[in-house]
């Protein structure tokens, strides 16, 4: 069965998972001769009585100069991203999600959709990438997981907004989670639905594998599911990302800032995760929680 992160979506807002109880997830600090900068890998939507702040994310937060997340997410920016969805996630006239999807497709979508409060009927107006979406989210939030939880939003409530720094646009996130190919896009629709139906646990394994910092195990159920779904999928919302974002972080590097790093979990794991990246390129990398 392919499996899907919640459709290869889900992964790219990366990850968005739930806690409960009190979680460890895991930190890393990568560190050159004048800077210190900590990588905590984040979780967008989170149960309300999870409890995910430790002592060591503490000491970042009061130690670091600047606060790098992957979006920004004040009113102006929700606002341009609903016009950005509504530009790219909607058909024109006389088209219909159906029109993407093959029979056995169409079927399944009739099946699963209503396990999360929707009809196939309700989401015909939707491109595959946002029906992918919305499929995700609706049943993460129906799980009883909370946006207004997550970890960026309690993190950015608090870190001054003048030292807060962003990797992406809005633009470029909507750019990157509406591109490929109609054909791979629906693919991906299709193992979100699989996944749906075959494998309702997959989000709760996610889950603890998070709150334990298991980085392994989230290894193994979102980056190398995204690689199951599609490679070109994992190459646009992993590979390309990291490569961009490590960049990013060389160029802070050349200063002599400490920052507080919070990107989506599934950016931090594996060969191929930021922190890995960054010791290639001959920088100190530990993991610190």
């Amino acid at each position: 069965m392919r499996k899907a992160v919640l459709g290869a979506i889900g992964a790219a807002v990366t990850i968005i998972m739930g806690g409960a109880a009190h979680a460890e997830p895991a930190i890393w600090k990568a560190s050159d001769s004048d800077s210190e900068i900590w990588l905590f890998g984040s979780v967008h939507l989170l149960n309300e009585d999870s409890v995910w702040r430790t002592d060591i994310l503490e000491t970042a937060l009061s130690e670091a100069d600047l606060f790098y997340y992957e979006v920004p997410l004040d009113a102006e920016a929700q606002a341009e991203i609903q016009a950005l969805v509504q530009q790219r996630g909607l058909n024109g006239e006389g088209e219909t999600l159906n029109g993407y999807l093959t029979d056995e497709q169409a079927a399944l979508l009739e099946e699963i959709a209503p396990s999360v409060g929707l009809t196939a009927a309700q989401m015909q107006p939707m491109k595959p990438w946002l029906a992918n979406l919305t499929l995700g989210v609706m049943a993460i939030q129906k799980a009883g997981y909370n946006p207004q939880s997550g970890v960026e939003m309690k993190l950015i409530a608090e870190t001054p907004d003048a030292r807060e720094r962003f990797l992406e646009t809005p633009e470029e996130q909507i750019m990157i989670l509406s591109g490929g190919s109609d054909e791979v896009q629906a693919g991906a629709l299709q193992a979100t639905l699989e996944q749906l139906r075959d494998d309702p646990d997959l989000f709760d394994r996610m889950v603890a594998a998070w709150e334990n910092g298991d980085a392994e195990a989230l290894d193994t159920l979102m980056v190398d599911s995204m690689k199951d779904v599609d490679p070109a999928i994992y190459e646009a919302l992993i590979v390309r990302r990291n490569a961009a974002w490590v960049e990013d972080i060389k160029a802070l590097m050349e200063g002599d800032e400490d920052a507080l790093v919070t990107v989506g979990a599934g950016h931090l794991v594996g060969e191929g995760g930021v922190p890995a990246l960054l010791q290639a390129e001959g920088y100190t990398v530990e993991r610190v929680q």
